[in-house]
């Protein structure tokens, strides 16, 4: 498959070009400086079943990356990067398996994109998915950035994490055996690049590696990357859809612009929110009492992280609404009871903010 690619003709540029675009991934981490960096919690639900597949206790991983168990989060919350990158260096202590990012990275379907996958599936051609990657890639998480370099008749797929991330070796590994399946996915199972690279110093046994990429592996490189001919990115997609990939577009703006400024006390307070949702106790000084500080202090570090209790009650009721709207599973006045509104009519107006559609008509949608 790749070598029908080359026999396509060489590229009409071999002058270097680096496709800098809207640096969105970094731009979103500079911006919150002062919080931790987040990723979509479907990123660690899906690697609870490997610790336990692999003979670990998946309470214990998430015990020492100081995030709780159960873990119970909407695949779409986010949670702190920083402990993410620490469940992976614990899972691969806990399993043995020094391995593990890639071996659940290497298990990725392109579903685990959501939103984004579709999008990329509906561009034009190869290069145009790739960028539609980069600029969105904060969608999934802003601990670290995608970016897409051409030169001569290479291109290189990088992925750069946050140094402030603490041990992100496991994370480096899954992001790039996660970025292969999904390039695999819009260039073919069998496909395979030329070389791919890590920034971290070689493990004592890479054959994992090896046999994952099917290619050169090289470690102690100044960047992470995957290398393949530059050709490859003027493959077009036969699941183009200009009409989809502009519904999508849309849809991931808005995302990009409610994306909800992590750090360690909203973490706390989303939590907090939750449960006490629950139990019909969701005020600021309930969610204070429960974190054992006073409601000026909770504010207060809520502040620090670029945040308010009102955003963090906003957004835990529209995922809980979003979430038991498809379950389906209690009616649309109890509910608006259960979020904390007083009546029916303020959460119409409050989803139809969220969404632009009403609860019913979000319950209706096909899934």
């Amino acid at each position: 498959m790749l070598s029908a690619w080359w026999n396509d003709g060489p590229c009409t540029s071999r002058r270097r070009r680096r496709l800098t675009g809207e640096r969105i991934g970094i731009n979103v981490a500079r911006r919150t400086h002062a919080a931790a960096a987040t990723i979509q919690a479907r990123s660690l639900i899906r690697a609870l079943s490997s610790v336990e597949r692999f003979g670990a206790s998946a309470e214990e991983a998430l015990a020492r990356s100081g995030l709780p168990f159960p873990f119970s989060e909407h695949p779409d919350a986010r949670i702190p990067f920083l402990n993410f990158a620490a469940f992976y260096t614990a899972a691969a202590d806990l399993t043995g398996r020094d391995d593990f990012g890639l071996q659940v990275g290497a298990d990725t379907h392109l579903s685990a994109f959501d939103v984004l996958g579709y999008a990329a599936l509906s561009c034009g051609n190869v290069r145009e998915a790739l960028l539609t990657l980069r600029k969105y890639f904060p969608v999934l998480e802003d601990g670290g950035s995608v970016d897409l370099v051409e030169e001569g008749d290479t291109a290189t797929v990088q992925y750069r994490v946050r140094t402030d991330a603490g041990d992100t070796r496991q994370v480096v590994e899954l992001g790039l055996a996660v970025i292969l399946r999904w390039l695999q996915s819009i260039l073919g199972e069998h496909w395979f690049p030329a070389q791919v690279r890590f920034a971290h110093e070689a493990p004592p046994d890479s054959a994992a590696h090896r046999r994952l990429f099917n290619s050169e592996v090289v470690f102690a490189h100044a960047t992470n990357g995957i290398v393949f001919p530059v050709v490859c990115l003027d493959k077009v997609l036969g699941t183009a859809d200009a009409t989809l990939r502009d519904i999508m577009g849309r849809q991931l703006d808005e995302i990009l612009h409610t994306l909800p400024k992590g750090g360690r006390w909203q973490y706390r307070a989303r939590q907090a929110v939750s449960e006490g949702m629950r139990r019909g106790h969701s005020s600021v000084s309930a969610t204070a009492r429960s974190l054992a500080v006073s409601s000026r202090t909770l504010q207060r570090h809520l502040a620090e992280e670029g945040t308010t209790f009102r955003q963090v009650l906003d957004e835990v009721r529209q995922e809980l609404a979003r979430s038991s709207l498809e379950r389906q599973d209690m009616s649309t006045t109890n509910l608006a009871l259960m979020l904390g509104y007083s009546d029916i009519s303020a959460f119409y107006r409050a989803f139809k903010r969220w969404t632009g559609m009403t609860p019913d008509g979000y319950r209706n949608l096909p899934r």
